[in-house]
C-alpha cells in the first residue's frame, strides 16, 4: 500500500457533496482518530513484549490474537476480530495507518461514526473469515489492511451511486481505482494475504450499498433502523456458519498451545543456538568414524586429539543448556543431549580399548552403541 495516490489532491471542493454527504455526521473524525490510537498502541506494546519493530516474532503475534487458524477454527473466535488490530513490523503498521486516515478522512463524515465504525469492524472480520477459507495450509495473518480495503470497497460502491456529484465522483473513481488495482497486484508477492484484502473489497461494496439505501432515506427525513444490525447479523452469521463447519480438531489445539508455552521461556532462543552448536561440535567429532585407512595406532590419535575435544565441547555445551529458563519438553531434550554425549565420550574410551585388543571390548562397545541409537531415537 506504499505507491498510494491520494484522492485529496484531485477531488476539489463541492458544495454539492458537503450538503449531500456530510450531514450524517460532524465533520470530525474521532473514530478514526481512535482507531490509528489503538493499532499504535497495541504495536507499541507487543514490540515491548518482544514482536520485533522490523522482523517479526510470530510467537507473539499468535498469542496477542492473530488470525493463527488451527486455533481460531478450534475456539478463537475473537481472532477474527483482534487480528485486525495488530500488525507485522512498524513499515506494515505506517502503511495501513496512512490509508487508513485517508479513506477515514472521507468516509467518516460521509456516513457518522456508527456506520463508519461498523463498516471497519464488519469487514474486517469477514476479510478474516476469507482468509481461513482461502488457505488450507496453516496460516498466521494480522493487520488492519482487510477492514481498510472494506473501507475501499464501501467508499467505491458510494462513488457509482448518484450520492457524490458527477464531477468529483469521477476524479474519485479514478484515484480509488488505482489504488486498489495497483494494491491488489503489490498483494499478489510473498508474505502478503491478498485473500483477506478481497474479502474485506468485496464484502465492503456490498455493505456500501446496503448503507446507499440508509443514507438516501435519511436526506429524506426517515429514520432507517435496520440497516446496521442487519450488517452485524449478516457478518456474525456468516462468521458462525463458516467456524461450526470447518472446526479444527482439539488434538491439534492442545499441540499448539503446548508448543506456544513451551516456546515462552525467556531462553527459549538462547537453547535453539547452543543445540546448534552442540550439532556442529557433534559433526567434527564423527568426521573421525568416517576414515578407514588410518592405522590403529593412527586412529586412536585421532580419536583422543579430534573427536573428543569436541565432545567435551559439547558436553560444556549440554551443562549450558540444562541450567537455562526453558519449558519442561526443553529440558527433558537437555538432559537427552547430556546424555547423548557422555555416551559418545564412553564410546570413545571403548574405540580404543578396542583397538588395545583388551578383552570384553567389543562387546562394551556393542552396548553403548545400541544404547546411542535410543538416545537418538529420542532426540529425533
Amino acid at each position: 500500500m506504499s505507491n498510494y495516490h491520494d484522492p485529496v489532491s484531485s477531488a476539489g471542493n463541492s458544495h454539492e457533496q458537503t450538503t449531500h454527504i456530510t450531514e450524517t455526521g460532524d465533520g470530525k473524525i474521532y473514530m478514526t482518530y481512535l482507531l490509528i490510537a489503538i493499532n499504535v498502541l497495541v504495536f507499541v506494546l507487543m514490540a515491548m513484549n518482544g514482536a520485533g519493530i522490523i522482523e517479526p516474532n510470530g510467537l507473539v503475534h499468535i498469542k496477542w490474537g492473530s488470525n493463527y487458524s488451527p486455533l481460531t477454527l478450534s475456539g478463537d473466535y475473537w481472532r477474527l476480530i483482534t487480528n485486525v488490530f495488530i500488525h507485522f513490523g512498524i513499515i506494515h503498521l505506517a502503511m495501513n495507518m496512512y490509508c487508513l486516515y485517508i479513506i477515514g478522512s472521507y468516509l467518516e463524515p460521509m456516513l457518522g461514526k456508527i456506520k463508519y465504525i461498523t463498516a471497519y469492524l464488519c469487514t474486517g472480520v469477514l476479510a478474516s473469515l476469507v482468509s481461513l477459507w482461502w488457505h488450507t495450509e496453516i496460516v498466521n495473518s494480522a493487520g488492519a489492511s482487510g477492514a481498510v480495503f472494506g473501507l475501499y470497497g464501501l467508499f467505491f460502491a458510494l462513488l457509482t451511486t448518484d450520492l457524490i456529484p458527477k464531477d468529483v465522483r469521477r476524479a474519485l473513481l479514478q484515484n480509488i481505482g488505482i489504488f486498489i488495482f495497483y494494491n491488489l497486484i503489490y498483494g499478489m508477492k510473498s508474505g502478503v494475504d491478498n485473500s483477506a484484502h478481497i474479502g474485506g473489497l468485496v464484502s465492503g461494496f456490498i455493505i456500501g450499498y446496503l448503507y446507499v439505501l440508509s443514507i438516501k432515506k435519511e436526506q429524506k427525513g426517515i429514520q432507517v433502523k435496520w440497516v446496521l444490525p442487519l450488517v452485524i447479523i449478516l457478518t456474525a452469521g456468516a462468521a458462525y456458519s463458516y467456524l461450526a463447519e470447518h472446526k479444527a480438531p482439539l488434538s491439534e489445539r492442545e499441540k499448539i498451545l503446548g508448543e506456544i508455552k513451551e516456546d515462552s521461556y525467556k531462553d527459549d532462543g538462547l537453547f535453539s543456538k547452543r543445540y546448534s552448536d552442540f550439532i556442529s561440535n557433534q559433526d567434527k567429532a564423527m568426521e573421525v568414524w568416517k576414515d578407514t585407512t588410518s592405522t590403529p595406532a593412527e586412529m586412536k590419535q585421532k580419536l583422543s586429539d579430534l573427536s573428543l575435544p569436541e565432545w567435551n565441547k559439547a558436553e560444556a555445551t549440554a551443562k549450558e543448556m540444562q541450567q537455562m529458563d526453558i519449558g519442561p519438553l526443553k529440558k527433558k531434550k537437555g538432559h537427552a543431549v547430556m546424555e547423548y554425549v557422555l555416551l559418545r565420550k564412553a564410546e570413545i574410551a571403548a574405540a580404543i580399548q578396542v583397538l588395545d585388543n583388551e578383552a570384553g571390548a567389543p562387546e562394551k562397545l556393542d552396548s553403548l552403541r545400541g544404547e546411542i541409537n535410543k538416545v537418538v531415537d529420542a532426540l529425533q
